[in-house]
Order: structure tokens, then C-alpha cells, then sequence
């Protein structure tokens, strides 16, 4: 899973957060950037430390994304055909259906 927005000492600072889920649906958190997964450097960024540490991009996985398009392309670069990239929202949340309740800001 990447992307979040994290909201410290009263300031907000974003940053792309990539979480890994194991076999036994434990979640453990794989490398932080900061930034915008809006901005397709730094999400490509995040994933050339992944892949300096290890990850192999060439192997089948599921990615869940925030639906924004610059993840999709820094994940496709990097993982190409072996990338089942699932968007967490559907973008067309205000365009063609309402938004459920639960995803509304207050």
C-alpha cells in the first residue's frame, strides 16, 4: 500500500508511505519519503529504495494505491506487467456517484 498524509505537531507534512502485508495479514511499514504521492519523483523515489533494499519488482504483487496517477506511473516503471495495481478510492467519488460518508472531511 503506499500513500498517506501525516499530520504532526500541529503542522501537516505529507508523506508516501510504503506498508507491507504478510502472510499472516501483518502490516509492517517498508520505507517513508517525504512528499506527495502526487508527484511522480517521489514515489519513484520511495521505490528505488525498495529496490536498493532488496524488493524484487520482477516478482506478481498486488500494489494499492491512493488512485492518483503519478503512483501508478512510478509503480508501472518500476514493476512493469508483474504490477497488480488496485486503486484504494475509485477517482470517480464526486464526478459520478456521491462519496460515502465515512470518506467526508469534517
Amino acid at each position: 500500500m503506499l500513500g498517506a498524509s501525516i499530520i504532526h505537531r500541529n503542522t501537516q507534512q505529507d508523506l508516501v508511505v510504503a506498508i507491507g502485508v504478510d502472510a499472516f495479514g501483518d502490516k509492517k511499514v517498508l520505507g517513508v519519503q517525504p512528499g506527495a504521492t502526487e508527484n511522480c519523483e517521489v514515489v519513484s523515489g520511495l521505490l528505488s529504495d525498495l529496490q536498493g533494499w532488496g524488493l524484487d519488482f520482477d516478482q506478481p504483487r498486488l500494489y494499492v494505491i491512493d488512485g492518483n496517477a503519478a503512483s501508478r506511473r512510478a509503480l508501472e516503471k518500476f514493476a512493469g506487467a508483474a504490477a497488480f495495481v488496485q486503486p484504494l478510492f475509485p477517482a470517480c467519488y464526486g464526478a459520478c456517484c456521491p462519496q460515502p460518508r465515512w470518506l467526508t472531511r469534517k
